[in-house]
């Protein structure tokens, strides 16, 4: 999923959303879900479910009408990105490592780095792992924001299992929180987790708490 087109596109059609409108907007809502590769029929399911809501509101004023757009959107799309599962919660003092998986786009170096940010405010001892076949640039900019908030980084081989490996070796005495970002170079998603299964089955070990974290 592309979260800044999908966020633009929704920013675009709140922004736009007059009472002579509605369903242009929805119809922009939808199609930017669409875009952003949510599956069709939960983004019709998503539109159907703002129009009752549009029609309930009606008869108020239209600030009201607005408003609960607005509401019922966000709990809509709190529902699209929860994984019907409880969340991951690691614990401290024992080793966890974070496999961050994401298409390209999906903004998941930047999403790393806060969630390594997170536990560090809670007292957790992250640190970051660049096992993908970044660019110079985004490499150095990821170390950059992780040596800005103090985590440190490990990253630099175009080899993503021997990054991984390395990373591992090097953090795993005194870091209770690991955090692998690996290659985003698939443009379909089955081929992008064939590949990163393979990466956890091989660089993985029983002793380590492995979660496939999905930017999506």
């Amino acid at each position: 999923m592309l979260l800044p087109e999908l966020s633009a596109g929704i920013s675009r059609a709140l922004a736009g959303l007059t009472e002579s409108n509605v369903t242009h907007s929805l119809d922009e809502i939808c199609a930017a879900l669409k875009k952003a590769e949510v599956r069709p029929e939960m983004a019709l399911g998503l539109r159907s479910r703002l129009d009752e809501l549009v029609r309930l509101e009606s008869r108020g004023d239209f600030t009201a009408t607005r408003l609960a757009i607005s509401q019922g959107l966000f709990h809509e799309l709190c529902k699209v990105f929860h994984a019907g599962i409880p969340a991951f919660a690691p614990e401290k003092g024992k080793i966890s490592v974070i496999l961050f998986v994401g298409l390209k786009g999906s903004g998941k170096e930047g999403i790393a780095i806060k969630y390594g940010e997170y536990y560090k405010v809670r007292g957790f001892s992250p640190a970051l792992v660049c096992a993908g076949r970044f660019t110079a640039g985004v490499l150095h900019e990821s170390r950059r924001c992780a040596e800005k908030a103090g985590i440190p980084f490990h990253g630099s081989d175009p080899d993503c299992l021997k990054v991984a490996h390395a990373g591992l070796t090097r953090f795993k005495g005194d870091s209770d929180l690991i955090v692998v970002d690996v290659p985003a170079r698939h443009e379909q998603e089955a081929d992008l987790f064939d590949e990163m299964l393979q990466i956890a089955e091989n660089i993985f070990s029983r002793r380590v708490n492995c979660v496939i974290a999905k930017s999506v």
